[in-house]
């Protein structure tokens, strides 16, 4: 069960602590021994960042330069979620996502995630 977060601090989960909201895979994990206690942020703002994270690209070949307001991801650039769902995932994006407005070809459906739920920027 592959995890990429965007914004997660170890304190937003179950298994260190926190009690607001439940975390039962992560905790699961984390009881047979596996713990995330180190980070890598690609960018020092958000848009940027996430680009990154959900295309795989070196920050160098991001399409999203910064925090532009309008700037998306690509359609050309290929989303982690395409990957996982050619190896039969299901995928889902949860929470603020910047690469695509409802009528965009960035829309998060649009690039092969199965669920969203979120704010779409």
């Amino acid at each position: 069960m592959p995890i990429v977060a965007d914004d997660l601090g170890y304190v937003h989960l179950g298994s260190y602590g926190q009690t607001k909201s439940r975390t039962p895979d992560i905790a699961t994990m984390a009881g047979k021994g596996m713990r995330f206690t180190q980070e890598h942020a690609a960018s020092t703002v958000c848009a940027h960042s996430r680009s990154v994270l959900i295309t795989g690209l070196n920050l160098g070949y991001a399409s999203v330069p910064g925090n532009p307001g309008d700037a998306h991801v690509a359609d050309v650039d290929v989303m982690q979620a395409e990957v996982a769902r050619r190896a039969g995932y299901v995928t889902g994006t949860f929470g603020e996502r910047d690469p695509g407005l409802e009528d965009s070809l960035g829309h998060p459906i649009r690039q092969a995630f199965d669920y969203s739920l979120g704010n779409l920027q």
